[in-house]
């Protein structure tokens, strides 16, 4: 009669008692069978190498995966299945800058100050040539704070007689 996985994990752990082999074979079996589960989510775009997630994605694009019974981020899964825990203090960090993509070799750990540094949104913000309110941002209408973010001259003096109108009303 052919052996189960189970019987075959108990056989051959016989030096560490039976009901111990007992609980690492089950333990065993539940990573297998999370590995298939999560295994199933993700197909490879041959372009890019990116393993990209067809399951659950937040709104910002990235992938979800249940484990244990708790929500986790995939490509944290995936990154400490592959290569190990993610060291203390620091994240994980798309090089291929797609959020939904899982390949353990396209995510570095590095430091939140490092991640924001390599992201997109100050690019973004930078590459902008005017303020919500369509005035541009030239040498003349542009403030730049202590922190260097900038802002329309506009429309901080439109905010600022807005404000003052209001607590002046209220005052009197």
């Amino acid at each position: 009669m052919p052996r189960t996985v189970r019987q075959i994990a108990i056989v051959s752990m016989p030096s560490i008692g039976r009901d111990t082999a007992r609980r690492r074979c089950t333990d065993i079996l539940i990573m297998a069978d999370w590995y298939a589960r999560f295994d199933e989510k993700f197909t490879v775009d041959p372009g890019t190498g990116c393993w990209l997630w067809t399951a659950f994605t937040n709104p910002k694009g990235y992938s979800r995966f249940l484990l244990h019974g708790k929500s986790e981020l995939a490509h944290r899964v995936s990154y400490e299945r592959h290569i190990g825990l993610i060291p203390e203090g620091l994240e994980l960090d798309h090089l291929c800058r797609v959020p939904g993509c899982v390949n353990p070799d396209h995510l570095e750990a590095v430091t939140h100050k490092e991640n924001v540094r390599r992201g997109n949104s100050v690019k973004v913000k930078r590459a902008k040539t005017h303020c919500p309110k369509g005035h541009l941002y030239d040498a003349e209408n542009t403030y730049i704070d202590e922190k260097g973010h900038r802002s329309c001259i506009i429309c901080r003096r439109t905010r600022s007689r807005e404000w003052y109108s209001r607590v002046s009303n209220c005052s009197s």
